[in-house]
């Protein structure tokens, strides 16, 4: 079993069979093939999906960031709904400007790297200095993390500005890695204060926000947060928590609980049998791929209650920023995205999905996904990157300085 890692979420699920995914390595590792070629690294305004091994996750989370000066740390809510609610910024002040991402070309062993920024619609925006490796950016692509050769981690804006440095978050240390929010510029992360756990919350300014959650008793692994992971949302006032579950060093089933912010009592508690989901931004709606002797199939559980609302055929584990959609790959193998209410196809790609390398905030409500056609022992697989909205519209990106792949005409970008 490989462990799913979704937006700021990580599950165990099984490997799809059509997909080449990523394995192995740390931000800037590298994949078979590349060996010392230039790579592109998509600093992506969106949390990365992807499918990593347990031992060597390529997840996007991100560090506890802890600021040069002394941090503000306010008391939970106790009160409405958000944004009143919450002292934490969901974005920062002021006019937001459009979402973006970011591709990044550098040699591998390079210390300074040079950044392009493009816009949703493709366009070239601006070029900007990007010291060391990223790390995974905010999900409207203004904000990013890189790491100093002596392993420091730096908050940096797209703008070239150090915002500021933090240290890593362990489990010794009692919390979790922190994970780009879906909804806004911030990060959500567990931790265990005394004998209970807390959600923390932080935003670009380094504020923290301690929420106490009261996790069910059967979704905590023998290991605790080892094998705990969380997803939050201010917008919608709640929190989803995942406990995976292992027999003998084998994945068996996640438990998993949707927790309401404004309490942190639990609004359900269910199982996801032999494997995990993929959430939907406003943590409403999950994505159960299982496999069986039929091939793959795709149940849609409403998180609210845990129960199932739609099965698909095909494998499907993330959804469309605006929550309305799923995308993945149809029972042909083919790059989709469905709408699962009425199971109808709103999109359909030339080739297979490898991953879905960057969703957008949900008001510009696009993806980036990497496509693949041929066969790699042919010599004839071909990369395609494709920017697509919720709505089905879609169009090709030729990202430029792409790795050349030994013996075969595809370009590897380089998802981190």
């Amino acid at each position: 079993m490989d462990r799913f890692h979704g937006r700021g979420l990580e599950v165990s699920i099984s490997q799809p069979p059509v997909s080449q995914t990523l394995h192995g390595g740390s931000a800037g590792g590298s994949r078979e093939g590349v060996g010392d070629a230039a790579r592109c690294v998509l600093v992506l305004g969106a949390a990365c999906g992807g499918v990593a091994t347990r031992a060597t996750s390529t997840t996007a989370s991100i560090p506890r960031i802890q600021s040069l000066t002394p941090r503000a740390t306010v008391l939970p809510p106790r009160g409405p709904s958000p944004p009143a609610a919450y002292s934490i910024g969901i974005w920062p002040p002021g006019p937001r400007p459009p979402s973006e991402f970011v591709l990044q070309t550098s040699p591998v062993n390079s210390q300074s790297d040079h950044a392009n920024l493009y816009g949703w619609d493709g366009s070239f925006l601006a070029s900007t200095a990007m010291p060391n490796s990223g790390f995974g950016a905010s999900v409207d692509g203004h904000y990013f993390v890189v790491y100093t050769a002596s392993g420091t981690g730096e908050l940096w804006a797209t703008s070239g500005t150090l915002i500021r440095t933090f240290s890593d978050p362990t489990i010794n240390g009692q919390s979790t890695s922190l994970n780009w929010a879906a909804d806004g510029d911030y990060l959500c992360g567990l931790q265990i204060q005394g004998t209970q756990y807390a959600l923390v919350v932080e935003d670009v300014a380094g504020t923290i926000q301690f929420i106490p959650l009261d996790i069910p008793s059967d979704v905590v692994p023998p290991e605790g947060l080892r094998d705990l992971s969380s997803d939050c949302s201010l917008t919608a006032n709640r929190a989803l928590v995942f406990g995976a579950f292992a027999t003998n060093g084998i994945w068996t089933h996640t438990q998993a609980a949707l927790i309401s912010l404004s309490d942190g009592h639990p609004l359900s508690d269910f199982q996801l049998d032999g494997g995990g989901a993929g959430a939907s931004a406003d943590l409403h709606w999950l994505a159960v791929p299982n496999s069986g002797g039929g091939g793959w199939t795709t149940e849609i559980v409403d998180a609210t209650d845990g129960t199932q609302h739609a099965k698909l055929g095909g494998y499907f584990a993330n959804f469309t920023p605006d929550s309305q959609f799923v995308v993945g790959s149809d029972g042909q193998g083919t790059a989709s995205i469905v709408d699962w209410r009425t199971n109808t196809e709103r999109w359909t790609g030339p080739g297979h999905l490898e991953q879905v390398m960057a969703h957008s905030d949900p008001s510009t409500n696009k993806m980036l996904l990497w496509l693949s056609t041929g066969w790699a022992q042919a010599g004839t697989e071909t990369y395609d990157y494709w920017i697509v909205d919720g709505t089905g519209l879609g169009f090709r990106l030729d990202p430029q300085g792409c790795a050349p792949i030994v013996a075969s005409p595809a370009r590897l970008c380089w998802t981190i």
